[in-house]
Formats: C-alpha cells, sequence, structure tokens
C-alpha cells in the first residue's frame, strides 16, 4: 500500500521560525519575557534548546542574588522545627508551667501557628523569583514538574519544615539527570519519609535485628524505665502519636513507590510483598534525560541504603528476594 503524505493536511504545516520561537518558549520555559524571542532567534532554537540542557554552563547571578534574600531557604528541617515550632509544642511547654491557659497564651499560640508556616511563603516566593527571573529555564520547568510529580503535602503534621531542603537537595539537583538517581533522592528525603509514613515503618516484631537485642533488665531497672516512659511521651508531641501505632512495617510509600512512581497500578506485581522502600532496585534505565549515560552502578545490581548505627534496631537481619533481587541484610544484594 503506497500513502501520498503530501496530500495530508498535516504535512505542510511546518512551523514558520517565529511560530517555532514562540512554542519553545511556551513549552521549555515560563512564556517569552521581553527580549527573549529576539534572543532565541539570534541564537537559534536548536542552540538554545542544547544550551538550556547544560543548566550548570548558564551564570545566573542574579536569580541567586535574589534567592539568598530568603533566609529559612538555607535551613534543614530540624533548624526550621528548632526556630518556628508548632503549636502543639508550645503548648506543650505552656502546660508544663502548670497553672491554666491565659488569654496571652491563646495569643502566642495563634501567632506561633501563624510562623510556623511563615517561612513557607519564602519558599513560594523563591519559586516564582526563579520562574520570572532565571536564564536556567527549562530547568525551572523540570523542578516544577517534578516537585508535581513527587508531590507531598505541607499541611501533613511536620511535612511542611522539610520542604526547603526537599526542593534544595532532592528536586533541583537531579531535575535535568536520571530518573533512577531522583527517584532515589526522593525516597531518602525527610519531606517524603514524612508524608508517607516510612518513617514510622520497622521490621515487624519477632524477626531478629541488624542490632542484637538489649541485655534484659532487672526488676528495679524495669520499673524505672516504664515510669519515665509516660513523662517522655507527654513532654513530645511525635513520640504521642507514634506511641499508640502497632510495631511493624507501613506500606504506605512502598505502595505509592510501585504504584505512581514506578512499575504503575495495573495490578501484576500486587502478588510480590510490598516491603522497605529503603531497598531500592536498579531500574533499566541507561541514560539520563539529556541522552547521557547514567551512573547505574552495575547492571542488574540491588542496593540497600545505608543502615546508619543508630538504625539498625528497626531493620532486620534477614535477606529478602523480591522482583527477581535479592537483598542482603547488610546492603548490597
Amino acid at each position: 500500500m503506497c500513502f501520498n503524505f503530501p496530500s495530508w493536511p498535516w504535512a505542510s504545516r511546518e512551523q514558520t521560525a517565529d511560530q517555532q520561537v514562540h512554542h519553545v518558549l511556551n513549552r521549555l520555559a515560563f512564556g517569552a519575557r521581553p527580549g527573549d524571542g529576539d534572543a532565541v532567534r539570534a541564537m537559534g532554537v536548536d542552540a538554545w534548546i542544547d544550551r538550556q540542557l547544560y543548566p550548570e554552563r548558564i551564570p545566573d547571578a542574579g536569580t541567586e542574588q535574589v534567592v539568598a534574600r530568603f533566609t529559612t531557604l538555607g535551613k534543614t528541617g530540624e533548624q526550621l522545627l528548632a526556630d518556628y515550632p508548632p503549636p502543639a509544642a508550645v503548648l506543650a511547654q505552656l502546660q508544663r508551667r502548670g497553672g491554666t491557659i491565659t488569654a496571652a497564651d491563646s495569643a502566642t499560640l495563634r501567632e506561633q501557628g501563624r510562623q510556623s508556616y511563615a517561612f513557607l511563603g519564602e519558599l513560594a516566593s523563591s519559586r516564582v523569583a526563579r520562574a520570572a527571573m532565571s536564564a536556567r529555564q527549562l530547568n525551572e520547568v523540570m523542578v516544577d514538574f517534578w516537585e508535581n510529580h513527587f508531590n507531598v503535602f505541607a499541611g501533613k503534621d511536620r511535612t511542611r519544615y522539610f520542604l526547603p531542603e526537599y526542593d534544595a537537595q532532592a528536586i533541583r539537583p537531579h531535575a535535568l539527570g536520571t530518573f533512577r538517581e531522583l527517584l532515589g533522592a526522593v525516597a531518602k528525603s525527610p519531606a517524603m519519609l514524612y508524608y508517607l509514613d516510612n518513617w514510622q515503618s520497622v521490621a515487624d516484631s519477632g524477626r531478629p535485628m541488624l542490632r542484637p537485642a538489649p541485655r534484659a533488665l532487672n526488676a528495679r531497672q524495669a520499673a524505672r524505665r516504664a515510669a519515665a516512659v509516660p513523662q517522655r511521651i507527654a513532654q513530645n508531641p511525635p513520640l504521642q502519636q507514634a506511641a499508640p501505632r502497632r510495631r511493624g512495617l507501613n506500606e504506605n510509600y512502598a505502595r505509592e513507590l510501585m504504584e505512581l512512581h514506578t512499575l504503575g497500578v495495573d495490578g501484576w506485581w500486587l502478588r510480590v510483598p510490598r516491603r522497605s522502600p529503603r531497598r531500592e532496585r536498579e531500574d533499566d534505565s541507561r541514560h539520563d534525560l539529556r541522552g547521557e549515560p547514567g551512573d547505574r552502578g552495575g547492571r542488574g545490581r540491588a542496593r540497600l541504603a545505608g543502615v546508619t548505627p543508630e538504625h539498625r534496631n528497626v531493620h532486620r537481619d534477614q535477606a529478602v528476594a523480591s522482583l527477581r533481587m535479592r537483598y542482603t541484610a547488610g546492603g548490597v544484594g
């Protein structure tokens, strides 16, 4: 069968040079700013796209100077939590002080609630500033895309405190890199761990742990420790939330990782146990988003995120097989 392509309506719809410039600025940037059209036309569309694929080569000092004014962006989640504690923590301090909550205390709590969200305004403002000012337009478009794909909810408990470092450390460095490296950074980020509850996930009780069981306490030591637990829980709001929960695996993030971020929702993998998403699997992607080889660390090799000494008591001391991969208790399959 022979097709007469020139007779098809779309065959002659070649864009003019001006249309190409308009198209690329609308799709690979946040629209045309004054002078952008002339700059792209002078450089050439292909050359402009190639330049945008390597944002580290594009000077952008003006944008960085503006973003540097937002002082909270450089702080860790722990620093933000200390500087802008949630009202529940302030309320706990007032209750430990004793007495009734006064009108002044109520005003303090309201103001603290406002301040505990105020730093999110700086993050939003910095995103708008980058979109409007940055010469690295494609990079900013991809940061916006991936932060929507790997979205976390600022309104869930304390997730908001980790959002600035989520943007700066998990998403932004990998926006034009390999999907595998981006996925790994997101999986290990405090924001995602907190939002989808993987911080609560520990090995099922009764299974051997990487850290040996502690030495048994005598009756006096056990009584002293039991008496101290309620006081510690009362002074620490996160412990108040975690205390009633059953010890064991939390599969919330593992399910999101498989259904939304990697394997899809068709359900063929439902027969596979959804276990700790700390165990990471090398995907089959050999190139990054620019078409260049990525650092995959060896085809078909399974890797386990490093287990720090203080977390050895939440990881099971057993090998796990999943999706035709084998993961040792120590870290590398």
